[in-house]
């Protein structure tokens, strides 16, 4: 929970795509594009801090998240960012 925010505040989902990050390491990036780029720093943030996307924005994501492991055959560290596992010839 942030310090400047009192302990009984409850931030609504967000549920906009646009929506900008205002912190860490995507300051700037639109949820949109972190859906693209980096699907499990979303779904991380979700699970382990106030950042809260609507369930259906969150179902997006986990979904994009999947795919992108799939289609790329990559497999996810624990921070949810992608690791190349090809074995080179």
């Amino acid at each position: 929970m942030s310090r400047s925010q009192p302990s009984n505040f409850k931030r609504e989902p967000i549920s906009d795509r646009n929506y900008v990050m205002t912190f860490g390491k995507y300051k700037g990036t639109s949820i949109d594009e972190l859906i693209e780029i980096n699907p499990g720093y979303l779904e991380w943030l979700h699970n382990n801090t106030d950042f809260e996307l609507d369930h259906i924005l969150l179902e997006e994501v986990q979904t994009s998240y999947e795919e992108a492991a799939r289609n790329a055959k990559l497999e996810p560290d624990r921070w949810g960012t992608f690791l190349d596992n090809h074995d080179e010839d």
